[in-house]
């Protein structure tokens, strides 16, 4: 007869071999009390399950629409989206105005950027559109800005690659701009001459008394209507990606349409783009097609302390219960048990997003009675089934142990023959 150990060593083989595979751990998920009238209950969870229950709720596009939202908004509240500050726009448009009178007698530059800019009435607003044509005029219209601003920085800088920086910017400044005057600006050797540079009244002194102020000053003032230009188009472009996501302009109350806003809003000229599209997104009543319980989720999931393996299960428990119910209302699934949620959740493998329910299953909603007696139905967020889970994992470990015992059943009669063998 075969010794026990002969028979471990035969089934450790078994293992060795890859024929029997490892039975899958159960799930320390356990509903201990549950009131259905009051959808309560008190249970255990490790964080493992929580934090998967919150990943499946992440995958869905609802959540990151919500998300996208509430990160646009706390970047238009603390300025980084932004409509363009008028007064910005104006001070630049008499910076251009004066520099064109004073500084050139280029009658092709002087009419191109005194048409474009100079001569304008003052607005009350600024829209995208206009200022940067108004940053166009000033910086492309006038041939040599880039040359004297080059030069001024040259002048400026104080890293230890400034020789090679104002040698550059002299030789281009030299080669580019009209040389009436450059007998006074003089010839540059990085081992003698720098003195020459130390400041920028050179270029007064080249040019006339206040043209370097001057563009230091546009430079000033170019650098800050472009920084609030970058932030009105950086803004008009995040809610437009929030609105323009397919179905979620639809018509709203009031004879309103959404689409129709969301096209008279998306516009360059707007000077409120950005708070227009700002409100649009955040419309009490709502243009966009996401049930209110997303918000609650997304505020509930982004202040949670994040859970460790010390957690305390109890606790682990109430949050993903708390999460289950809110999510089921969120997916207008509120006649299935509470449980049978946050089995779906925690069931999560992270395959797939916002997948379409298939018609051939009836949801839900169309099979009314006791929950815990139906298989559940998973909601469009990639969640495998709990019921379709266990399945496959009984079948598993019953297979397993069909293998296991026909390679023992197999190592028994080769030890059998081999005793056999040996006796004769």
């Amino acid at each position: 007869m075969m010794k026990k150990s002969q028979a471990l060593a035969a089934l450790a083989l078994a293992f060795a071999l890859g024929v029997v595979a490892p039975i899958a751990s159960a799930s320390a998920f356990e509903v201990k009390t549950q009131n259905n009238s009051t959808d309560t209950a008190t249970g255990k969870a490790t964080c493992k399950e929580l934090n998967t229950a919150i990943a499946a709720i992440k995958n869905d596009t609802n959540y990151s629409t919500i998300k996208a939202i509430s990160e646009a908004n706390e970047k238009f509240g603390n300025g980084e989206y932004a409509d363009i500050k008028v007064n910005s726009f104006n001070g630049l448009k008499t910076l251009v105005g004066a520099y064109a009178s004073a500084f050139f007698t280029d009658t092709e530059v002087y009419n191109a950027v005194v048409s474009n800019a100079a001569n304008a009435t003052p607005l009350t607003n600024a829209n995208i559109e206009e200022t940067q044509s108004l940053l166009n005029v000033a910086v492309n219209s006038d041939t040599y800005y880039a040359y004297f601003v080059n030069l001024i920085d040259a002048i400026e800088d104080t890293t230890s690659n400034k020789y090679n920086k104002l040698y550059t910017a002299v030789q281009e400044f030299k080669a580019n701009v009209p040389a009436t005057t450059h007998t006074n600006l003089p010839a540059f050797n990085p081992n003698t001459l720098l003195k020459d540079y130390a400041n920028v009244s050179v270029i007064n002194n080249a040019y006339g008394s206040g043209v370097a102020k001057y563009y230091q000053d546009i430079k000033g003032a170019v650098k800050t209507v472009q920084d609030q230009l970058d932030k009105a188009v950086a803004g008009k472009d995040a809610y437009v990606k929030i609105l323009s996501q397919s179905g979620l302009l639809t018509t709203a109350p009031a004879v309103k349409n959404g689409a129709s806003l969301f096209a008279n809003y998306n516009k360059d000229t707007n000077a409120t783009v950005v708070r227009n599209l700002h409100d649009l997104a955040n419309q009490a009543n709502g243009y966009l097609t996401i049930n209110s319980n997303w918000y609650d989720l997304y505020n509930t999931i982004e202040k949670l302390t994040a859970c460790t393996d010390r957690s305390d299960e109890w606790t682990n428990f109430n949050t993903l219960w708390s999460l289950a119910r809110t999510y089921k209302a969120a997916v207008n699934r509120t006649s299935t048990n509470t449980k049978t949620i946050a089995e779906e959740l925690i069931a999560y493998t992270g395959q797939g997003t916002q997948q379409p329910t298939d018609p051939s299953n009836p949801s839900d909603d169309d099979n009314k009675g006791d929950d815990d007696n139906k298989t559940p139905t998973t909601p469009g967020t990639g969640i495998v089934s709990t019921a379709e889970g266990s399945a496959s994992t009984t079948i598993s470990i019953v297979a397993g142990l069909a293998t296991a015992l026909t390679a023992l059943g197999a190592g028994v009669v080769a030890y059998r023959n081999a005793r056999r063998s040996g006796e004769k």
